[in-house]
């Protein structure tokens, strides 16, 4: 009898690198580099954190977290592919 249940697990290169900046336990900052996934909507009852967005980023280790959207740094050249006219500085 074949299983039903299947797992799949689908690997993108649609990642992009991102420096997450961060406080310790004894308020140092720091900063750590990852790879964002998405983008997730939260909505959290039972704290005192309102309905928002995070991003979902993976560590060097493996490890996965969300972090807010002011912790975060993207590092591709991404921006450089859009046209924004001309710019009277450059």
């Amino acid at each position: 009898m074949k299983n039903k249940l299947s797992s799949v697990i689908e690997v993108s290169d649609n990642l992009r690198p991102c420096f997450i900046f961060d406080t310790n336990s004894c308020g140092e900052r720091f900063t750590k580099k990852a790879l964002f996934h998405m983008w997730v909507r939260t909505e959290n009852m039972c704290s005192v954190e309102r309905k928002g967005v995070k991003a979902l980023v993976e560590f060097e280790d493996g490890t996965v977290n969300l972090k807010h959207i002011s912790q975060i740094q993207f590092l591709d050249p991404q921006f450089k592919e859009y046209f924004w006219g001309k710019v009277d500085n450059e």
